[in-house]
Parts: structure tokens; sequence; C-alpha cells
């Protein structure tokens, strides 16, 4: 699950109007992505043949991490900044969550010296689990 750029600077209160999801169906090798926008599905895509092998299972009770205590902590903590639409592709903050490694991920996507940075904390317990940083 992460947002998508709506070309505004957006996100600074760790809210996103467009998102997009990905529901895997594992005994059928199907899944469904969908794009909803202000609450609404806008985009329903079925992917057949779909090889779900690395995904892991992201349920609700692993998202007790809010976005908007990760924003928080991503700008005051880490001083990460809102994309700018021209340096980086985006503009705003971006959010993603996913389970990796067992882990359920809460990430925040800004810039830090003008390169793409994410912020990574578990999105089960709020910890602090790392940043990466764009080389490009």
């Amino acid at each position: 699950m992460n947002s998508i750029d709506d070309v505004r600077k957006s996100g600074r209160d760790g809210k996103k109007s467009t998102w997009h999801l990905l529901f895997h169906l594992p005994t059928y090798r199907e899944a469904v992505a969908f794009t909803i926008q202000a609450g609404t599905i806008v985009n329903e895509i079925r992917l057949e043949n779909f090889d779900g092998t690395n995904q892991q299972e992201l349920k609700l009770p692993h998202l007790q991490f809010d976005s908007t205590e990760a924003i928080e902590l991503a700008i005051y903590d880490f001083a990460l900044v809102e994309g700018d639409g021209h340096t980086v592709i985006f503009s705003g903050y971006h959010f993603k969550a996913i389970k990796e490694n067992n882990i359920p991920f809460l990430t925040v996507v800004g810039t830090l010296n003008a390169k793409m940075a994410e912020i990574h904390f578990n999105a089960a317990t709020g910890e602090y689990l790392g940043w990466t940083e764009s080389h490009s």
C-alpha cells in the first residue's frame, strides 16, 4: 500500500488523498490493484498469473503506528523535507506500508539534501528501523 503523487505539496499532516493498494489471492495466483482517491475507488485492475511468492500479508493489527505520528518524527527527528516535484519526481510527503521479513513497515518518503529519502518505522510499535537515500 502506498500513497500516489497528487502533484501538490501534501502529506505534512500524515494524510494523502490518493492511494494504491494491492490485494493478493495466494491460492489463485491472482491479485487486484485498486486506486483510491478521496475515499472512492477510481481504478481497479485484475492481475492474473500474479507471482506473489515474495509478498507477505499485512493486516490491520500490524498498523498501530499512524502516519500522523510517523511524519512528525520524520520531520523533527530526521529533518525530512517534502518533495518539490522538480529536484525529485514527487511533490509533498509520501507513505508506504509493507511487510517484509515478518516486520510491518510504515515508511515516510521525502527528501534529504535534495535526494529522495525514506524513513522506516515498525508499523506495529513505532520503533525507528532505519533510513535509505537515493544516490541519483
